[in-house]
């Protein structure tokens, strides 16, 4: 029989979103309290990664429960990847409603993830407990995107018709252009809407093996679960990692039938396998950026990484790739000086000389250290 102190947390089946709603889990139960995790295969990405890790935290942490709602299958596939997710919740509907229903006498509350909450919260209002939302994004940020429907109120303007416009948000000691504002939010406006018993990663194994340095020897390069590239910007990047002589770690993302190709031209990949790898799946990112081994990151910017970046003390090189990140990066750059930002051309397309040049920087330099 159910507790009646139990907690239900919803997160959306994303890693950036999953692993710090499962963080939550953990400590909740640490707290004393019955954890029951709800799962939602999101029908648009490779969910191969996601099942991995929650295999591992079934086996590390088996006392949190999980529940596999039933698996949705989209009419059809919108180039937009939020509009596949906000039709993926829509459809999730009656499972979740009826999941709560049957379980509603020893529920104390349900955790919503930010993006599931305003979707979802209608449906599950007439069960009377709490309802709470988790937004694992930084606090400037959650900041400038809450007060979006007051600037809309404000002008007749639509964002994507003033994507250099600076906008301004209480708090923030500078503008943010319009262009930074999660693309989402572009499309349409806003109406106030190791672990325990697993053997270590073969990138653990790998880093181990390489030299032992005060600042580290390896650039790590990592651009979240949604963070892939063309085919001609991932060869740019292979090329700027060669010709920058660094030692590196690239976990590489993208369409299977990209990944399963040679990704480094003219057999870069065979020329530099000394003293680099390149991870095609998941790889345990908290683990790697804590390895005395590493001692710089390329990132994307999302807010978990950034922070992990950030607790472990390694170097950042900034490039935002979608949703908010634009704006984290303006935050670590500009106003926290804790990293440098990847230039791009006006499409955001990044030549392999300023991979070269930035790597680089961060691994050779006084003020890549500092």
């Amino acid at each position: 029989m159910e507790k009646a102190n139990t907690l239900v947390l919803f997160p959306l089946g994303q890693m950036g979103h999953l692993v710090p709603m499962i963080e939550l889990a953990k400590r909740l139960h640490h707290h004393g309290l019955t954890v029951h995790v709800l799962l939602l295969e999101l029908p648009f990405i490779n969910n191969d990664p996601i099942n991995s890790y929650i295999s591992n935290v079934k086996a590390s942490h088996p006392t949190i429960s999980f529940h596999q709602l039933p698996t949705i299958t989209l009419p059809f596939h919108s180039p937009n990847p939020f509009a596949n997710l906000i039709e993926t919740l829509n459809l999730s509907k009656p499972y979740l409603f009826r999941y709560l229903h049957l379980s509603s006498s020893f529920i104390r509350a349900l955790i919503l993830d930010v993006f599931s909450g305003p979707i979802t919260c209608n449906i599950v209002e007439e069960l009377r407990f709490p309802i709470y939302i988790f937004c694992p994004i930084s606090a400037s940020t959650l900041s400038a995107l809450l007060y979006i429907p007051t600037l809309l109120s404000q002008t007749n303007t639509n964002f994507n018709e003033c994507v250099d416009a600076p906008l301004h948000f209480p708090g923030l000691s500078y503008p943010i252009s319009a262009s930074y504002i999660p693309s989402f939010l572009l499309d349409r406006p806003i109406t106030g809407s190791g672990l325990n018993g697993e053997p270590r990663h073969e990138s653990l194994v790998w880093l181990d093996e390489q030299p032992s340095e005060p600042r580290g020897s390896v650039v790590l390069l990592s651009f979240g679960s949604l963070g892939t590239f063309s085919k001609s910007q991932l060869k740019e990047i292979a090329i700027g990692l060669e010709c920058s002589r660094q030692r590196f770690l690239w976990i590489v993302r993208g369409p299977p039938q990209i990944l399963r190709k040679t990704l480094m031209p003219d057999r870069c990949e065979e020329r530099t396998r000394e003293r680099g790898i390149l991870v095609r799946s998941w790889a345990p990112q908290v683990e790697l950026l804590e390895h005395e081994a590493v001692g710089g990151f390329v990132t994307h910017c999302g807010w978990n990484s950034v922070l992990e970046a950030l607790v472990a003390g390694v170097a950042m090189i900034a490039w935002p790739l979608y949703a908010e990140q634009k704006m984290n990066k303006l935050f670590i750059v500009e106003e926290g000086e804790l990293a440098i930002n990847m230039q791009g051309d006006e499409n955001g397309f990044v030549v392999a000389k300023e991979v070269e040049k930035r790597v680089r920087w961060l691994m050779d330099t006084q003020g890549g250290e500092s």
